[in-house]
């Protein structure tokens, strides 16, 4: 269907005797500069949504420790967060030494080391 009104399109446009081809590489160029430029976003938030619908590495009301994915430390009680809410484009959390409250980016969270203390095996 869109293929057929599209062909239609370049038909007309070569009978009024007008560049089709002019037309398509302006658009064309646009488009690929548009996902050049949007490309890195999308990605970190497709990778944060996937990051809570696929793998849920922790629950509203879950004690978890955030790290590098390099760092070896084990679960570490000191260092704790508490997770308040998750929704599909951030979390919050709240730092378990000093009640402060962050929101941080299903994205950034994507990239790092999750330990999850409710999950753990004891």
């Amino acid at each position: 269907k869109y293929f057929f009104f599209s062909f239609l399109a370049v038909v007309l446009m070569t009978i009024l005797r007008f560049d089709p081809w002019s037309l398509l590489l302006s658009v064309s160029s646009l488009l690929v500069s548009f996902s050049f430029a949007l490309g890195p976003s999308i990605s970190t938030f497709v990778g944060g949504v996937l990051l809570i619908a696929d793998r849920r590495p922790y629950d509203i009301g879950d004690r978890i420790v955030i790290n590098s994915p390099t760092s070896d430390d084990a679960f570490q009680p000191g260092i704790t967060w508490f997770v308040e809410d998750v929704n599909l484009s951030y979390t919050t959390l709240r730092f378990a030494a000093t009640n402060e409250v962050a929101t941080i980016t299903n994205g950034s969270l994507a990239q790092l080391r999750i330990h999850n203390g409710n999950r753990e095996q004891n």
